[in-house]
């Protein structure tokens, strides 16, 4: 009975899965999963961390795309800020800040 020979990995003809390349894969996928859910949870004890964050972050697109820069900023973090307090849905906490922005607006 011959041994079966061993296949480097990464090699063709090597076990999906292995290899510089998965391991890479199954490093970010790791980092995503735990670690942004740390930043998430630190993000609910300090809400206004990630309303400024976000707020900055869409400074930042709105100068890039030349549209009401602090409008923007301010309506994105009043979002963020909302689905860090009061555990909205994006789509909701979105929803109801356009719907603040476009009162203001009227005003």
């Amino acid at each position: 009975m011959e041994t079966p020979e061993k296949v480097p990995a990464g090699a063709p003809g090597a076990p999906s899965g292995t290899g510089r390349p998965a391991r890479m894969v199954n490093a970010a996928e790791h980092l995503i999963e735990h670690g942004l859910e740390g930043i998430w949870v630190r993000f609910r004890r300090q809400p206004y961390i990630g309303a400024v964050l976000a707020g900055g972050v869409g400074l930042a697109v709105a100068s890039v795309f030349g549209v009401g820069e602090l409008a923007v900023a301010a309506g994105l973090g009043y979002a963020v800020y909302q689905m860090l307090t009061q555990r909205k849905p994006p789509g909701q906490a979105f929803k109801e800040a356009l719907q603040v922005e476009k009162e203001i607006a009227t005003e």
